[in-house]
């Protein structure tokens, strides 16, 4: 039973490096299923050797521990994944990671044509992250359609190749509403003459 203890918490360790390295969520929940498959053996093995000395109580209290390591695994890798399924945003790690490259890659391509961008939105969908962001031109008025087309390309290329989590980016032209010109205003009213 000792190296049945040992084998599944090397099983988890194994486990959990190749999960994270894939970005599984079920496979972390299966190296969970090992690491708790070790620790009940190691609360059973107590509660029979608590069983052979006499104490019959550690038997009922061995029960409550595993039941509570089993919620706690189950929340520890359902809870993550049940996200990803109702499309909650990414952790700010990666939104910040994200920003961090949208930024790097308007300053080295398209720095002439662009200010910034705003709205950025990231969502995780399984193992990859989606990106929806609104792109400020410097001259939102005189780019033409294909340039700015072009630069919301190079732009897309620049995420998808700086992260390669990133599955599907949507973006979009906003204008700076800071440097857009107001509106004309309208001719005064006509005046009769005499």
């Amino acid at each position: 039973m000792i190296g049945s203890v040992g084998l599944k918490e090397a099983m988890y360790h194994w486990t959990t490096r190749v999960a994270k390295r894939v970005n599984s969520s079920v496979l972390l929940a299966n190296a969970w299923h090992h690491r708790l498959d070790a620790m009940s053996s190691s609360v059973a093995l107590a509660a029979i050797f608590g069983a052979v000395e006499g104490w019959t109580w550690l038997d009922p209290v061995g029960g409550v521990v595993v039941a509570g390591m089993v919620i706690r695994a189950g929340w520890k890798a359902g809870r993550p994944a049940v996200l990803e399924l109702l499309d909650a945003a990414a952790p700010p790690e990666m939104a910040d990671s994200i920003s961090n490259s949208l930024t790097t890659a308007i300053a080295a391509r398209d720095a002439a044509d662009v200010i910034g961008f705003e709205g950025l939105r990231v969502r995780k969908a399984g193992p990859f992250s989606t990106v929806e962001v609104s792109i400020l031109l410097r001259d939102p008025v005189n780019t033409s359609a294909a340039r700015a087309q072009a630069i919301l390309l190079n732009l897309e290329r620049a995420l998808k190749s700086a992260d390669p989590d990133v599955q599907e980016v949507s973006m979009r032209i906003a204008s700076d509403k800071q440097q857009s010109s107001p509106p004309p205003p309208p001719p005064p009213p006509a005046t009769p003459t005499q």
